[in-house]
């Protein structure tokens, strides 16, 4: 999960540009809004999640 202050801190840029790099990922369907709120809003990579979450059951799996 990310948010525009994480963003902006991680690649150095005015929170302004980090809004618009996750308007266009949300735009190209990689990230998706979390909740419903007009402010503090939060984002998620879906395809990623399931991704871990595949990774995780699989490694359960395993026998040492």
């Amino acid at each position: 999960m990310i948010d525009v202050p994480l963003v902006a801190q991680e690649l150095s840029v005015a929170t302004s540009n980090a809004q618009q790099a996750i308007d266009r990922l949300v735009g190209d369907g990689v990230l998706r809004l979390i909740g419903k709120g007009a402010r503090d809003r939060v984002w998620e990579a879906a395809e990623v999640i399931s991704a871990l979450g595949g990774f995780a059951k699989r490694a359960r799996r395993r026998t040492v």
